[in-house]
């Protein structure tokens, strides 16, 4: 099998966790794949891969360009002398800053169809989620068609593949679609099991990922400051991570304000390979926004390093840890002094932070990446035979995918 994979590659500093790269991992050493190329935004060797000698043919080909529309046809056009068996297509860039320019990728799919080539388009958010739902203003309207639009064209992939139940819902009953997959954003790449010791030195809080207002950094950092206004212990704060688009500059401001507040570190740039060591060295990772739902990827990062978290109380987390099997210790949102006691809890009682480092390692690798490979290529090769059978009706892949999700959901939860 010839699989095409198009994708921004790598993510750089777009996230702490980069799909692609460990997808591509895993799918290379599938036996049934004989060939991958790469469409990417980046030059790339194979060496920066960082692969071992193993594994199937991978070609990189830096054509994608997301700032022009004509660009396009250049990828179509590349795809059609390549000559893929299919063509996977991770749609992360849908959610950019250039959304309009980036959404005419969404016809990819029926451009591909009219010359028979096989597509699954990887949704990792639904378009229409990312708007702020105020009627009364004519561009919210035009832009919520817009993305209707867009959305229905997706559906002209073979499979579309989505992160969270949720949106297999709201593609099934809003858009009437019958070619959805859920594919579970869990844990990623298997960690070798990580030493639960206490190590010597101050005790390091981590808080990740993007941030804006609402990941309120400065509860964070007074709850320490309480915190150790309390007790003796010797704790260091680290903020890893960047600015949301939507908010440049916050990080900046936080970074002024508790200038002279001491062990406080900030980390803008973290290379892939320095994740693990910033996992390893923290004792506690707290999750201090209080509106952001989409935190499975953050979770299951954070479970796979085994380390015990700090979550904010609310309906969406505990949601999430009961049917994920996550344990945490929770606080009142935006309560400084519930915060530091929630990381006192944790900082005083080691057994406790080895339970809870456990029991999220455990919970993170209910359902591998390797699990997720595998599940993918079911659906190629159910995909492939439905195409080259025209006697198998659309009904009985239908079937097919269908109790192949709820299977995969069943494990992961």
């Amino acid at each position: 099998m010839k699989l095409v994979i198009l994708t921004e590659y790598p993510k750089n500093n777009d996230t702490l966790l980069p799909y692609s790269y460990l997808l591509l991992k895993h799918l290379r050493l599938e036996k049934d794949i004989t060939e991958i190329t790469l469409l990417t935004n980046k030059h790339i060797s194979n060496r920066e891969l960082n692969f071992k000698n193993e594994g199937c043919k991978i070609t990189i080909k830096p054509i994608l360009n997301l700032t022009y529309f004509w660009d396009i046809y250049k990828v179509r056009n590349t795809i059609l002398q390549i000559a893929p068996d299919l063509v996977l297509i991770n749609y992360q860039f849908l959610h950019s800053a250039a959304r309009i320019k980036t959404s005419i990728y969404t016809v990819l799919p029926i451009l591909l169809k009219t010359k028979k080539i096989a597509t699954v388009s990887l949704l990792h958010n639904i378009l229409e989620e990312e708007l702020n739902d105020d009627s009364k203003y004519s561009l919210f309207n035009i832009q919520k068609n817009l993305n209707f639009v867009f959305t229905k064209l997706l559906l002209f992939s073979d499979l579309i593949a989505v992160t969270k139940q949720s949106h297999l819902s709201i593609l099934e009953k809003k858009y009437k679609a019958r070619n959805v997959a859920v594919m579970p954003y869990d844990a990623f790449q298997k960690i070798a099991p990580p030493n639960f010791n206490i190590p010597d030195g101050p005790r390091k809080i981590l808080a990740f990922g993007k941030f804006d207002p609402s990941c309120n950094l400065d509860v964070l950092i007074e709850s320490i400051e309480f915190l150790r206004a309390r007790t003796n212990q010797n704790i260091e704060v680290i903020i890893a991570g960047e600015d949301s688009k939507q908010t440049p500059g916050y990080l900046g401001k936080v970074r002024q304000q508790y200038f002279h507040t001491p062990q406080l570190h900030f980390m803008e740039h973290i290379e892939t390979q320095d994740v693990s060591k910033l996992f390893e060295q923290c004792s506690i990772v707290v999750f201090s926004n209080t509106i952001k739902t989409n935190i499975l990827k953050e979770v299951h990062l954070a479970g796979s390093y085994g380390k015990a978290m700090v979550m904010p109380y609310h309906n969406i987390y505990n949601s999430l840890i009961k049917k994920r099997k996550f344990m945490a210790e929770f606080y009142s949102p935006k309560n400084v002094e519930s915060l530091g006691n929630a990381i006192h809890v944790i900082l005083a009682h080691n057994k406790y932070q080895k339970f809870l480092g456990r029991a999220n390692y455990k919970a993170a690798y209910s359902l591998s990446m390797y699990n997720i490979s595998e599940k993918y290529m079911a659906f190629f090769k159910a995909i492939l035979f439905q195409n080259s059978n025209k006697t198998v009706t659309d009904s009985i892949l239908e079937k097919y995918l269908s109790k192949s999700t709820q299977k995969l959901n069943s494990n992961s939860g």
